[in-house]
């Protein structure tokens, strides 16, 4: 897995947008791949907990090799359907 931590600080009750450029926290290129992104809330110096985001992706093919349905997506990453959260 590939962790990159980027602080961030905001008042309490206001958003935050947030975008990534594809780089680590060091500022170098990240590598090509799929990406997890999670979200860890703080009080002070007291985590709050992580929380998984999820994102928007096409699929591209839904195929049934076997006894499982896998879905393959816009960035080749390929999972069970029991994987999505949703559709639209």
């Amino acid at each position: 897995a590939k962790y990159y931590y980027y602080p961030g600080m905001h008042e309490p009750g206001s958003t935050l947008a947030w975008s990534w450029a594809g780089t680590t926290s060091e500022g170098s290129v990240a590598p090509v791949g799929p990406y997890n992104f999670a979200l860890e809330g703080f009080a002070k110096d007291q985590s709050l907990g992580v929380s998984e985001l999820a994102s928007l992706q096409t699929i591209e093919e839904i195929a049934q090799p076997a006894d499982d349905i896998l879905v393959t997506l816009e960035n080749g990453q390929t999972l069970p359907w029991k994987s999505l959260t949703g559709l639209r």
